[in-house]
């Protein structure tokens, strides 16, 4: 098996680049397919099989191969998530959660409605801003070599990475669950519903504890995912 010349892989990556591929997972599954596909050709049979590759691969069949990898790692990661969740329900890990719980109701019985919230919510949106900051890097030092081959800048970013932004879209949700646990007091405070202060507690650390949960399990998703896709 042979090695492509400078000159072939140009054309390679030429070609590859005229089917706007937008996910760079994509782009180095083709590309990896084209050179170990061409390299099993003599030279003078390049260009005919270059061809032959482009009508097979053509910039319909990427798109549609694009959009299933999204989906398919979109959905792997929230039924990752997803039982990892349900993990802390399930013997013995379910009595670590219920003395979790139970620490955060206190917390909650001691402190200020306010300083619960910010108290709780702060150390996890720190750890989403870390997530995504380590999914980022993880992701770029993964396809250093392969934006450097097809000239891909700091500067560009219309090249998605499709697991990172999968598990990004997952931690979302902690900056979803934050809004309730902050301005829930402030609306409690303001209207008079006749429910019982130590219910209004209640329900502040049920949410600080799934905003806990969503933390914890989110963060085991990134370990296990930091060891595949994204090492």
């Amino acid at each position: 098996m042979r090695k492509l010349s400078e000159e072939e892989l140009k054309l390679v990556q030429t070609a590859i680049k005229a089917k706007e591929i937008s996910v760079i997972e994509i782009l180095a599954e083709i590309y990896d397919h084209y050179i170990s596909h061409l390299e099993g050709f003599p030279e003078e049979e390049f260009k005919s099989e270059l061809a032959n590759l482009d009508s097979k691969w053509t910039n319909l069949y990427c798109l549609r191969l694009q959009d299933e990898f999204i989906k398919t790692s979109d959905r792997s990661l929230k039924a990752l998530h997803w039982k990892l969740i349900k993990g802390y329900f399930s013997w013995p890990k379910i009595i670590s959660t219920i003395l979790f719980f139970g620490v955060l109701y206190g917390l909650s019985l001691w402190i200020t409605p306010k300083v619960f919230a910010f108290s709780t919510i702060i150390p996890a949106t720190l750890l989403f801003h870390i997530f995504n900051f380590s999914l980022f890097y993880s992701s770029r030092k993964k396809y250093a070599s392969l934006r450097k081959t097809f000239k891909l800048g700091l500067k560009r970013f219309d090249l998605n990475y499709a697991e990172s932004n999968s598990l990004s879209a997952a931690l979302s949700t902690l900056l979803a669950l934050p809004n309730i646990i902050i301005y829930g007091p402030k609306a409690f405070d303001s209207v008079d519903l006749g429910i019982s202060p130590n219910l209004i507690l209640l329900f502040l650390a049920f949410i600080a504890f799934l905003i806990s949960i969503i933390s914890f399990s989110a963060y085991e998703v990134w370990k296990i995912k930091s060891k595949t896709a994204l090492s």
